[in-house]
């Protein structure tokens, strides 16, 4: 931390845009007319003749170098040539990110350190956040356990995993699955190409809404987990799955029967033999409620809205309920399950998974 908050310091200056030739060199390393310290001359001549291209030992290298040499913090003349260090970085993440799936993560690292020696670059500064997401995804495990550089050799229930992550989460992690990822795990092939009906043939329940919720296919889903009623909304499919590191990702698919004008909250409640890991608990349930990212009053009646939750949580469910409900005048109002009058359903064990 401490070397990125020196490298921050250094870049956090106001910095003029430049006409900086990104093929040329950054400074004279054999001449040093600026009369740098020799472990800064050095630096940058190892980054600019491609000796230094490791994020891990950038970082290492400038936070020995402010920390033996401080006063380069306040040299603007160093922060010009900071600056167009930026552009070599920005060309390393461009070569990174051109070579596929396997060079995201170098990617990700080289987009932020281009966009902290050019703060003012707002396009800099998109592209470090969206190649971020895919660092959280490897911290979240979710490349390690289906990556495989040859994309094309993922099977493609795996691939519907990563997609889930990507084009179910934040609009980040929306828009980095629309440029980046569509195009690796599926080459020339388009989203409904690769989802025929023979290759979906055998995609759980679960899987099959999410692609007909995508719009990838548009088979109709005849089956249900259960109805609730007034307003009429139907459960299609849930799955509960749970991912190294202690998290789970819920995955929620319904069907408006009716028109919903009321933002309801989404009820996840885990039944757990240890209730010392619940974030709350209510009744021996583990409370996980949440609010749609896509509010339910935007969901249209007769298409499947799909409701992603990544949970943290490190115990493992004995029992999985779900339900909707509205607050009013602090009261709470469950959608009630047609069947049973009950204000939750309980999930089948067939639709959650333990590690």
């Amino acid at each position: 931390m401490r070397v990125l908050v020196l490298l921050v310091a250094v870049l956090g200056c106001t910095l003029v845009g430049c006409g900086y030739d990104p093929d040329s060199s950054v400074y004279d390393a054999t001449g040093n007319p600026e009369n740098f310290p020799d472990r800064a001359v050095k630096l940058v001549d190892d980054i600019q003749t491609g000796r230094l291209t490791d994020y891990d030992s950038v970082m290492a290298v400038f936070g020995g170098l402010y920390t033996s040499h401080a006063e380069l913090l306040d040299d603007i003349r160093w922060t010009r040539v900071i600056e167009r260090l930026g552009v070599k970085f920005r060309m390393i993440a461009e070569r990174c990110a051109d070579a596929g799936l396997q060079e995201y993560d170098r990617a990700a690292k080289f987009y932020k350190l281009a966009s902290l020696a050019r703060p003012r670059d707002d396009r800099l500064q998109y592209l470090s956040a969206l190649y971020a997401v895919w660092e959280e995804a490897l911290t979240d495990s979710m490349i390690s356990p289906v990556f495989n550089p040859d994309s094309s050799q993922l099977e493609l229930p795996r691939r519907i995993s990563l997609l889930k992550y990507f084009l179910l989460g934040d609009t980040l992690h929306q828009r980095f699955a629309q440029d980046h990822l569509l195009p690796e795990l599926l080459g020339s092939l388009s989203l409904e190409e690769s989802m025929s009906a023979s290759a979906t043939h055998n995609f759980s329940a679960a899987d099959k809404a999410f692609v007909v919720s995508q719009g990838i296919t548009h088979e109709p889903i005849h089956e249900k987990l259960a109805s609730f009623t007034e307003p009429a909304i139907d459960l299609v499919a849930a799955q509960i799955v749970p991912h190294p590191g202690g998290w789970y990702a819920a995955e929620l698919y319904f069907m408006p029967i009716d028109s919903l004008t009321a933002n309801y909250t989404v009820a996840l409640r885990f039944a757990s033999a240890d209730t010392a890991t619940a974030p709350s608990v209510d009744n021996h349930l583990l409370t996980f409620d949440f609010h749609p990212p896509n509010p339910t009053s935007t969901w249209h009646v007769g298409r499947i809205a799909a409701v992603y939750r990544r949970l943290v949580y490190h115990g493992l469910p004995t029992e999985v309920s779900v339900g909707l409900y509205a607050t009013r005048s602090d009261s709470v109002q469950f959608v009630r399950v047609r069947d049973s009058g009950e204000p939750l359903l309980t999930l089948p064990s067939s639709t959650f998974r333990v590690r």
